[in-house]
């Protein structure tokens, strides 16, 4: 039933209340067929052919409703981006990412959990709260999107856990999510953080677990970061090649590659420290 809702808001989407009135009348020619196949004549077939009636037209006033309901938040999305661009714009000094650790397990179909810790602390301005962004790497259809899980797992105000932490999922014309972690009140000056979040998204890794393309594993650099490890997590008897991306090991030693075998799975964890701002760093992995 589920299924039947998203593909029925998709297709409301495209085609509007025209489309859902569409639906209307065909559900009324439904009836109008039923009527005439069994001859309602009696008291008892008359009423039946009015309660279909009134389920026709309740279904359209709902599927109606749905379409206009999912066009308004599709809108509320838009300018939530918008002003938290704008926001994010003017905060942009207002705090310094520490440590940046991140964890992806990739299972044979591509599917992958992403846990994502962030520490920081506060500049100037109070902080309210802290943005994540997460993609794909392809044009991944929407039915993937779809079922894209996103939950605070901690969160820690100066070393302390606090309480759960209300999470906006957004996602934005490039196909990429955005994701804000709303803290429970506003953070100081000097105040540090901690973030836990993690991210169950389908087929992100599938044109590599499914296609053997190489795919690539980047940390984006919006802003100077002392500390960073990137780890990823093949599913067990897969094996692949693996190299430096956006740097040369030789070249710069605070940057790091390794692999590990073990359990008959391959892990490679990239390594970095004092990532200097507008970089886009990481590794790429090919099957063998």
């Amino acid at each position: 039933m589920q299924r039947f809702l998203d593909w029925l808001d998709e297709y409301l989407a495209d085609v509007g209340f025209v489309g859902a009135a569409e639906v209307g009348f065909g559900i009324l020619s439904v009836c109008g067929v039923f009527g005439l196949v069994f001859a309602l004549e009696s008291a008892e077939s008359i009423s039946v052919a009015a309660v279909l009636v009134g389920v026709a037209g309740l279904t359209t006033l709902v599927i109606a409703g749905r379409s206009s309901s999912r066009r308004r938040a599709e809108v509320d999305q838009k300018l939530l981006v918008r002003y938290c661009e704008v926001l994010s714009d003017q905060m942009q000094s207002s705090w310094r990412l520490i440590r940046w650790e991140q964890h992806t397990d990739i299972n044979p179909q591509g599917d992958v959990r992403q846990v994502m810790s962030a520490s920081g602390a506060v500049k100037s301005f109070k902080l309210s709260y802290y943005r994540i962004r997460v993609g794909a790497g392809w044009n991944q259809p929407k039915k993937y999107r779809n079922n894209v899980r996103v939950h605070v797992r901690g969160i820690e105000l100066e070393g302390v856990p606090g309480a759960q932490a209300e999470l906006t999922t957004v996602w934005l014309p490039s196909g990429r999510l955005e994701v804000l972690v709303h803290f429970p009140k506003p953070l100081s000056r000097g105040k540090r953080f901690n973030v836990v979040v993690v991210v169950d998204w389908p087929g992100k890794c599938r044109p590599l677990m499914k296609d053997g393309a190489p795919d690539d594993f980047r940390y984006v650099a919006s802003r100077h970061l002392e500390e960073l490890a990137y780890t990823v997590v093949l599913p067990p008897g897969t094996d692949a090649t693996c190299g430096p991306l956006g740097f040369v090991p030789e070249e710069e030693p605070d940057y790091s590659l390794e692999e590990r075998r073990g359990n008959g799975q391959l892990e490679v964890e990239f390594r970095a420290l004092n990532v200097k701002p507008n970089r886009i760093i990481g590794m790429r992995l090919d099957l063998k």
